[in-house]
């Protein structure tokens, strides 16, 4: 009998994880007031009394959402203090980071737009999370300028509030604007040991990696993905050429 409370233990927590998978998706897509439940249902295969089963309404659903996303934004930031010497350094592995996660990014940028209005149950979480972030940004510069990585002859205070708009506009813009402007001395970094080296080519280069029958030899799936998905922008690949239509609908489908 204790283990069969244990395996329904585990499908409910397994059940959880998928209804709060498909309600990212979802409200990052529609925001909070155009998603529906029904819709998050479907997406896992529940009906919509089934699904509050689980959360008893929206509102709780998006509330564990959060929670869900502040602890997971506390790993990371642990993880990029323990990372890099530095806190500014820490900050740029967190962009990195993000760059890698566009659905949570997405579903930020969405709810803190609707959450602006004091009745969405977002909002409360919304200000409490920028309270808390000064502070703890405030904290941060102020130990780096102890350490001498940061001129100790800046208002900690004022610098704090323009650290965070400026982290959360970059994110935004990369909803809209994906080329954005790099150093020259920039230098990717691998990070999750799938990459052999990186290195800089023509689009023309980048058009036959894209293509090579190699396979994973030159370039993973979704590194190729990515690549025709620049080409496309850049021009290289026009609505002259065959089926271009169906590849920016896949693209579009799959990025």
């Amino acid at each position: 009998m204790a283990g069969t409370r244990r395996g329904g233990y585990a499908k409910g927590r397994e059940r959880r994880e998928a209804i709060l998978a498909a309600a990212n998706d979802v409200f990052a897509a529609q925001g909070f007031h155009g998603a529906s439940l029904a819709t998050i249902a479907t997406r896992v295969g529940l009906s919509e009394p089934g699904l509050l089963h689980h959360f008893p309404s929206k509102e709780h659903l998006l509330l564990e959402l959060l929670t869900l996303r502040q602890d997971h934004d506390a790993e990371r930031v642990a993880r990029a203090l323990a990372a890099h010497e530095g806190f500014l350094g820490a900050l740029l592995g967190l962009s990195r980071e993000n760059q890698r996660t566009a659905g949570l990014v997405r579903l930020f940028t969405i709810l803190a737009g609707e959450s602006v209005d004091a009745d969405h149950p977002a909002h409360d979480w919304m200000v409490e999370r920028y309270r808390g972030l000064r502070e703890r940004f405030v904290a941060r510069i102020e130990a780096e300028q102890r350490a001498g990585r940061v001129a100790s002859g800046l208002d900690a205070r004022a610098l704090a509030p323009q650290l965070i708009a400026m982290f959360d506009g970059l994110q935004r813009e990369t909803l809209f604007v994906h080329d954005l402007a790099l150093s020259p001395a920039f230098a990717p970094a691998n990070q999750d040991g799938e990459a052999v080296e990186h290195r800089l080519v023509s689009l023309d280069e980048a058009a036959r990696i894209a293509a090579s029958e190699h396979g994973d030899d030159e370039a993973t799936l979704d590194a190729s993905l990515v690549i025709v998905d620049c080409l496309v922008r850049c021009g290289a690949i026009g609505p002259d050429q065959p089926r271009y239509a169906a590849l920016v609908r896949l693209l579009r489908a799959g990025l």
